[in-house]
Formats: structure tokens, sequence, C-alpha cells
């Protein structure tokens, strides 16, 4: 992993101050401050405490000049209006440049770090604080990106990481030493009697919790201040970071008419810090990179024997097969009749001058287009001509624009030409939300004289009732590995053919450390299997999945013997996270309460801290028999090479089906097995 040289954007608060130490625990290096202020009024007036901005907390300002001197490093600040003229999720402005409908507050970010990488070229990432807010997390990446840094997010989907605690990052800050007041509250359970307590001090912790649960409020977040309930000033931390502390002679309190209460600086002051044994970093908790569910498969993998055949239920007839053409069959791919056998698949042969159709497919609802070959690799935007052609083909006029397109697939003859497709096709895919995709190469087995192959899957404009939606994360944190190119994670599409249903296209995923986006290389292939499933898992979480059509395991190349038993063992994995323990039953004892104290005793409000993730695979989407378990089908394909030299790529198309459910019919194939398919998809 390359060290970074970093800008770290600063609100003043506890998050942003607290994600530097993450900085320098990945081996990175802090070159400047910045930060975002009110305007300062022409008249010599005060600037405006809180601007209610949508990107930017500004409650304590002008306390934030003092972060120089207590940290040491330079800080560069710009003023802004807070006017957001794009509020859409994700942002469609320029950040470089004034809209027709004036300045936005992002301009004035641009402008900022625009400065500070001129007085610090060797710059070449930028951190913030985002922890959940998919708003303020993909404006910074935007601007980040615009300027060629490195955009760094280090507590992003915090709560969601092991141990799943609304409270973890609370508890965190205590231990390394971190003191953030609170400056600000705007909820009814939060009053003025909480402003200048240490925010992560037990009592507010506790205080914190208890107003959640008394309005009934548990959203991830919540307890964090993400929701807009109380913002907070960091006066002082570990002394890795912190120089001196920053201590206040004298302060106000104030209480608007909408209740919400400010705590305001009269004045503050540096001053220098006792000696401390430690400098910050050892007390510091990185998330572990393993959900506790995805550890426990990589611990049962490894713990298999190679020969020890596929697991399954009593309920099911499996037979291990020791062929990567029909290996370990999953439960709810294929069920074969008894003494009935399906025979080998055998190896297809084409000739060296085949060349796959384009096919055209405008089956509602969503039409595709396959096998758009390039003779030439495409190092230009205008290289791609031939799609946008391809594209009219679908419904007979230019209509089809390219941000229709939701997903795609590239099969490349070599892989060193990634970099180069990816110049042209970032011209043409264009951010906030290009299409999520896949990318492998496929070597000689491309047809002769094709550089690319390219598949892709439209959503014809005006055909859906709502916008599509997705996840294009740019910045690296614990959670999941960034975009290595100009495509979404994944992309969320409506159905208009059943209300409240989606498709899910989710990108490649390859075994990358989120942190430092290194490819994994502890335990083997296997670890690298499990790494991939694991982050598939959580962009599939993230975006409402509930239920895989399908799963492919793209495997790079490897001797034969080796290749069967990594198909082996990606079923496995496969059938291990769509089947895992029943939990244990409740306890019978623990319920027996008098009639009269069930019927008038009121129960007492209380926060459950634990985080509760969603459900993948959600059961409740899936009719099921008494004899037959929903797993949905796994392939293993052998190709040539991989991205970044990866060894395995996952990818699945995923169903988001709140209160629905999935119909299942089974057919019988002609080799006389029988299949079971999705038969149709109905509103519960």
């Amino acid at each position: 992993m390359a060290a970074l040289k970093v800008i770290a954007l600063i609100s003043g608060g506890k998050d942003s101050l607290y994600s530097l130490l993450h900085c320098l625990a990945n081996g990175h290096e802090i070159v400047a401050l910045a930060n975002i202020h009110p305007v300062v009024p022409e008249d010599g007036s005060a600037a405006k405490e809180d601007i209610d901005s949508y990107m930017f907390q500004t409650v304590g300002h002008t306390v934030v000049p003092l972060f120089e001197e207590a940290l040491g490093l330079p800080l560069y600040r710009r003023q802004t209006q807070g006017i957001a003229q794009h509020t859409d999720e994700p942002f469609s402005g320029h950040p470089e440049r004034r809209d027709e409908d004036g300045v936005d507050e992002i301009e004035d970010l641009f402008n900022l770090i625009k400065e500070v990488k001129a007085h610090h070229p060797e710059a070449t990432a930028v951190s913030a604080g985002a922890i959940l807010s998919g708003y303020q997390r993909n404006r910074v990446e935007r601007v980040a990106r615009k300027l060629d840094l490195v955009p760094l997010s280090y507590l992003w989907q915090y709560p969601f990481l092991p141990p799943y605690s609304h409270t973890s990052l609370l508890h965190d800050m205590a231990a390394v030493g971190q003191d953030s007041r609170i400056i600000k509250t705007a909820h009814g359970g939060l009053d003025e009697s909480l402003l200048w307590k240490n925010v992560a001090a037990p009592a507010t912790i506790l205080r914190l919790c208890k107003a959640m649960s008394i309005y009934d409020i548990e959203e991830p977040g919540a307890v964090l201040g993400e929701g807009g309930d109380f913002e907070t000033l960091a006066i002082d931390g570990p002394s890795i970071i912190w120089k001196k502390r920053i201590e206040v002679d004298s302060s106000e309190t104030t209480v608007d008419s909408g209740g919400a209460a400010y705590w305001t600086a009269k004045h503050a002051r540096c001053v220098d810090k006792s000696e401390s044994e430690t400098d910050g970093l050892q007390n510091l908790r990185i998330p572990d990179l393993w959900d506790v569910e995805f550890k426990a498969i990589l611990e049962k993998l490894l713990a298999l024997d190679s020969d020890e055949p596929d697991l399954s239920t009593p309920n099911e007839q499996t037979q291990d097969k020791s062929s990567i053409t029909s290996p370990p069959t999953p439960r709810g791919q294929i069920l074969e009749e008894p003494n009935e056998q399906v025979p080998e698949a055998l190896p297809v042969h084409l000739h060296a001058d085949y060349r796959p159709p384009i096919l055209i497919s405008s089956h509602p609802p969503t039409p595709f287009v396959s096998n758009i070959a390039f003779e030439e690799v495409p190092n230009h935007y205008t290289d791609l001509k031939a799609l946008k052609n391809q594209l009219w083909n679908i419904n007979g006029s230019d209509d089809v624009k390219h941000d229709h397109i939701v997903h795609t697939t590239l099969l490349l003859r070599n892989m060193s030409d990634f970099a180069t497709i990816n110049k042209a096709y970032e011209h043409v895919f264009l951010e906030p939300l290009p299409p999520s995709r896949v990318t492998i190469a496929c070597g000689d087995a491309m047809p002769k004289g094709v550089q690319m192959l390219m598949s892709v899957v439209v959503v014809q404009h005006g055909r859906r009732s709502k916008r599509k939606s997705g996840l294009h994360v740019q910045g690296r944190s614990y959670w999941a590995p960034a975009n290595i190119g100009p495509y979404s994670q994944a992309i969320r599409v409506p159905d208009d053919l059943v209300n409240d249903t989606y498709t899910v296209y989710v990108a490649g995923q390859i075994p990358l450390v989120p942190a430092s986006m290194d490819l994994y290389t502890e335990e083997g292939f296997t670890g690298q299997a499990v790494l991939a499933l694991q982050h598939l898992w959580r962009i599939g979480r993230n975006q409402g999945v509930q239920r895989w059509t399908a799963g492919i395991a793209y495997l790079s190349s490897c001797p034969s013997p080796s290749a069967q038993s990594r198909a082996t063992l990606c079923t496995r994995a496969w059938h291990l996270i769509h089947n895992p323990p029943l939990p244990p039953s409740p306890s019978s004892s623990s319920s027996d309460l008098d009639p009269w104290d069930a019927l008038n005793t009121t129960p007492t409000p209380s926060f459950k801290d634990t985080i509760s993730r969603p459900v993948l695979p959600d059961p409740t989407t899936i009719l099921q028999s008494n004899t037959f378990i929903t797993t949905p089908p796994i392939f293993a394909a052998q190709v040539c090479t991989l991205p970044r030299a990866a060894s395995i790529e996952w990818h699945a198309l995923g169903l988001a089906l709140p209160t629905a459910s999935l119909v299942l019919e089974h057919r019988r194939l002609a080799c006389g097995a029988r299949v079971w398919m999705a038969a149709d998809t109905r509103r519960s």
C-alpha cells in the first residue's frame, strides 16, 4: 500500500478529527487542514453560527482557526453561503464551475481543495468524516476525483462493521482519548443540559441512547448525530494528532424558537498538553475485516478436507462430482431423479473464424444488446460509437442515451488493455451513476480479430415510473472496495410491472482489502473467494437485495486439478452463506408473566445497541416446500485473467422484493433432470 499525502477536510466535529487517526494508522501523512465556514458580513458583524447547510457543519466555526495551532498543521479556509443548487442524490452538478442557477456550496469546496493543492502539490488524497451520509460522501468524492486526489472515508458505514453497534464509534473515540463536546442539540429528547458534555463519556452515551429509545428512534447513526440531532466540537485528542488542547474561558448558551440549543464560545485558546505515555494509535481499534458469518465460513472451508463431499441436509440427495463442468450440486439448482445420471457436460470447440452474432432483445421490461465487437482497443470515446448505433436499433430511434445503460459486461482479449479502455469508457458513461460492470479477459478464446466484446443492459427512456438509483463509492473505507474504474458498485432499477420490486445489478467483486485497495493474499484462494463474496453481500444489503437469482464465480486460469477444487470450494461457500445454522429456540420459561402485570404494566423503553443488519437471503420472500430449500444456482467459469490479477471475481443479480414472494415451479430438462425456476413474482 502506497503512502498518501492527505488534505484533511475538517468541520471541527468529532468525526472529521477522528478520521485523521485512521489515515495515520493506514500509513498516510496529513499535510494540511481545510475548512468551510459561513460568509462574514461586510459590515463587520459576526457571521451566522449555523447556516443550515446540506453539506457542512458550521456550528463552532469561530473555534476552528485554533486547530492550526492545536494540531500543528497549516489550515486553509473558505467562505460559503451554504446554498445547494443540486440536492439530488447522487450529485449531478459540476463541482468545478458555476451553474446557470448560481453558485453551489460544492463549488466552494472545489475551490478550497484546489487552493490547498496549489500550496501543497505533494498532496495525493483528501479525507472526510462521512459515516452514513451518501450525500456528503458522494460530493467530497466528486471534488477529489476532479482534482486527481484519492478520497478517504474510513468511517463510512462504521455502525455496520463489527461489532455492529450504534455506539461503537463513540466508545472507540473514548479509548483513544478524543474529547469532543456537544455544541448543538436539535432533537426533542436532547435539551440544553447536554451542551458542552463530552459525547464519548459513558454518562453522555447513556443519555443519548435513552433519548432515542423514548422517541423510538433506532435508525443507524441516530446516536452518532447523523440525522442532525446534535453537533460536536473536538477540543483534545491523542498526542500523535493533538500537539495542544483547546480551552474555553467563556461561552454562552441560546435556545431558538424551534427548540434547538446552541453553545457558543466567547473566548477560546490553545494550551499545552500534559505528556502522555502513548501517542494514541496503540488504542485505536481497526474494525475487523470479516463479518461474523463470513469469518465462520472461512474457518469452515479451511477446516474441510479437499476430498470431503459437498455439504447437504438429510432431506436432500446430492452427489459429489469431481469435474469442474459438474461441481457438487448446490441446493436449489438441479435435483436428480433416483437412479438417474446427469450426463457430463462436454467442452465446446469453436471454429477459429467464429464470431458471435450481435443479439438485440427488446423483451420487457429490460432490453439488452450482447456481443458488440471491437476489433481495436477503444482508446477514445469516439471509438465507442458502435455502442450507440446498436442502442438505436432497439426501438428505431435515437432517444436511447448512455445513461439508460444500467450494466455492462466487458470481455477483453488482454487485461493489459484495462486502463486504456477505462479512459474511453469514462467519457461515455458519465457520473454520477455509471453502469455497474463485470470485466474479464478471455485470451485466445476471443473471436479472431476481436479485442473486446461488450454486452449492455438498457433501461429505455420512459419505461420506468421511478428513477434508477445505486451505489457509486470512490473512497477508501473499511466497508467494501472503492470502484477501480468508471462504474458503479450497484445500480438499482425499479420494475414497472410489479410494484415495489427492484432489480439490482451488482458489479463484479474481487478480493481487495477495502482500506488499502490491495489484493488480499492471506489464506490463499479460500481467503480470496470468501472475501470477494463478502463484498457482494455488503453491497447487496446496502441496496436492499433480498434474494440473488444466481451466482457466478469467475476463476482465473490455473491447472485443471486446481480449477476443479476451486469450483467446488465456491459451490460450498455459496451453499454455506445461503444456509446458515438455525438460531437456538427461545426459552419458554422467560415469558411467564402474571396476566394482570402483562395487561397493566407499561414497558420501559430500551435502546438496543446492536445494529440489525438486513437479512440476505430473506426467507420471507420465498414460498418454500417442506423438502426444497431455494438456494440459487451457482456457476463457475474459468477465464484467462481478472482485474488486479485476482484469482476470483463474484457476480450476481439481486432482487429487492418488499412484501413480495417468489413463486417457484419445476421444469424437466431434456437430459432427464429437473430444475427449479422462478416462474412469477407477485405481491403478497
